[in-house]
């Protein structure tokens, strides 16, 4: 099998797995999908509506998830550094470029804050 096919494979196993988990029904009110297409986008059967279906879900999640670690970090007094990681990322944010973006990566404000996402 080629990388196209696996890549319908493993969205059919998310499908099953998540579909009766409410993401099928997420998807046909957020109207991503509509619900004549929804079963076969979850199947693997639409590979482009598929992708985007998991990758608006798959970013849906991670604000969520994002939201709830800033709000941790407030209350247990980690809001300034998590300030002073929102300062060094705008200049990535205003021209993104190769160098800014290693010495973000790299620094260690931003290694300290990944931990704590994890």
């Amino acid at each position: 099998m080629g990388a196209f096919h696996t890549t319908c494979a493993f969205l059919a196993v998310i499908g099953k797995r998540y579909a009766d988990a409410g993401l099928k029904d997420m998807l046909v009110e957020a109207g991503i999908v509509g619900p004549s297409a929804v079963a076969s986008v979850l199947s693997g059967k639409h590979f482009n509506r598929g992708i985007r279906s998991h990758k608006v879900v798959f970013e849906a999640l991670f604000r969520k998830m994002w939201f709830s670690f800033e709000t941790w970090v407030t209350e247990n007094g980690y809001d300034s550094k998590l300030r002073e990681l929102y300062a060094i990322l705008q200049p990535i944010r205003e021209e993104p470029n190769p160098q800014s973006q290693t010495s973000t990566l790299s620094s260690p404000l931003f290694a300290t804050i990944s931990s704590m996402f994890e």
